[in-house]
């Protein structure tokens, strides 16, 4: 009697993924936008916030946003996550 084999596509758009090699190779999912770049700061715009790349000779190897990955180079000294700002009215705002 032949097995049947199912395979499920599970596509779920809030994962992501980080993978860093030896300091130097960063490979991301669920990136969705470059914010900012220079040779020494990265903020992606990603799944799970802005997450910030910082280091020395950073390089954006490749940014899909159809696949909502991207690649970065570089000597990488330290991956953060932003803390997302309070949604505050206007009125709050002037009366800090």
């Amino acid at each position: 009697m032949p097995v049947e084999r199912i395979t499920r596509v599970h596509e779920v758009k809030d994962e992501q993924c980080l993978t860093l090699n030896n300091r130097k190779n960063l490979s991301i999912t669920g990136a969705n936008d470059v914010l900012a770049f220079s040779d020494s700061t990265i903020e992606l715009d990603t799944n799970m916030g802005v997450l910030v790349i910082k280091g020395d000779g950073l390089r954006i190897v490749s940014v899909s946003t159809e696949s909502n990955t991207g690649e970065v180079s570089g000597r990488i000294t330290s991956l953060e996550y932003k803390k997302p700002r309070e949604k505050t009215g206007l009125l709050q705002s002037l009366f800090k």
